[in-house]
């Protein structure tokens, strides 16, 4: 605990009077512990007279030195108007501007007088707090932790085991909030009749006149608050098991019909394979013709002629619509085996013409 003291003489002569004297600026000087301090005094002489020796004079500067400290209201409640002190012992000489900290940050304050001001306090206000001078922003004062009182508030309800409460099983209910100070009472309601003064609520075996509304009070010193309502509905044995193979049905009729969508997809897509291969192979077989009598041979090519023009439309009609359907997924066949057809026809009983229109009826090949 230590300070720095320097004293300055300011030596002013005045050719005036006949007198040693010394004037002081400031007869009380009031300094922060650990900062600087410097006090001006002016002294005069006769003149002609030299200073050759060392006088005390009377009565001097008195020098207090003083700590930062801050002070904060006994109780704080959330809402209320809260003013924070930086005090010190005595007077600092200079004007001095103050800076406040909480939990170690600067707080922007809009004076920079000694006190702090919480116009309208809440929970949040809550925390450690300090004050320092500028210019000596390395001497803050010890922190002071300021605690908010509210009433509580987030008041629930928690129900365990949750989902569907069966007959005679236990059930407890729970009351939840946040306050301080800690929640010093609790109470239990179903509708408006009271039924227990507990944080938890404990129904050991359950019954269907268990059912109903519940809500709990949660009180401080501070005030009280309600929960929100949540309603108890008990199931017998009975309709539990109904439930539960309800859903197992449920489940079972999601399974199949996962696996008919499967099997659906995939005849389709093998219904697609075989109409792509039916379309490749279904070529049109046409029997040689035999050495008979010139006409018997001019009919059979007419009708060998009308055969193969209809089934290469047939086939033509087939393989477009097995593209329309199955585009997609021939994709990756259209490249295999090229299948051909070659059919000879007698062209001595053939008429030129017929041979130039048609020139498909000598040849056709098929992908």
């Amino acid at each position: 605990m230590m300070f720095h003291l320097l004293l300055f003489s300011q030596l002013m002569i005045l050719t005036l009077g006949n007198e040693w004297s010394v004037k002081y600026s400031q007869r009380k000087v009031c300094a922060l512990k650990r900062s600087t301090v410097i006090m001006n005094v002016t002294y005069t002489h006769p003149p002609g007279k030299k200073s050759t020796d060392n006088y005390i004079f009377y009565p001097g500067v008195t020098l207090t030195v003083t700590e930062l400290r801050v002070e904060t209201p006994e109780n704080v409640v959330e809402g209320n108007h809260t003013v924070l002190v930086c005090n010190t012992t005595c007077s600092l000489s200079d004007t001095p501007t103050f800076i406040w900290h909480k939990n170690n940050h600067i707080i922007d304050t809009k004076n920079n007088n000694n006190t702090l001001i919480l116009q309208t306090t809440k929970a949040d206000d809550a925390g450690r707090y300090d004050c320092a001078v500028r210019g000596y922003e390395h001497l803050r004062s010890p922190a002071r932790t300021l605690s908010v009182r509210y009433r509580p508030k987030n008041v629930s309800v928690s129900i365990s085991p949750s989902g569907d409460i069966v007959e005679n099983s236990p059930v407890i209910l729970t009351c939840s909030s946040d306050a301080n100070p800690l929640l010093q009472n609790y109470t239990w309601f179903k509708g408006i009749t009271s039924v227990g003064n507990e944080k938890t609520y404990n129904i050991s075996k359950i019954s269907s006149e268990d059912s109903g509304e519940y809500k709990c009070k949660c009180s401080n010193e501070v005030g009280h608050q309600y929960s929100n309502s949540v309603t108890l509905k008990v199931v017998g044995q009975q309709r539990k098991a109904q439930s539960t193979a309800i859903a197992v049905v449920i489940l079972c009729l999601s399974i199949i019909s996962l696996v008919l969508i499967v099997v659906f997809l995939r005849k389709k897509k093998m219904y697609c394979w075989s109409e792509e291969h039916t379309g490749q192979h279904d070529d049109v077989a046409v029997q040689p013709a035999t050495p008979q009598s010139n006409s018997r041979l001019v009919n059979q090519d007419e009708d060998q002629y009308a055969n193969i023009a209809y089934s290469r439309k047939v086939l033509n009609s087939a393989v477009s619509s097995t593209v329309q359907v199955c585009d997609d997924e021939l994709k990756n066949h259209q490249e295999e085996d090229v299948l051909y057809t070659t059919v000879n026809i007698s062209s001595s009983h053939r008429p030129k013409a017929e041979t130039a229109e048609h020139p498909s009826v000598i040849y056709s090949r098929v992908k």
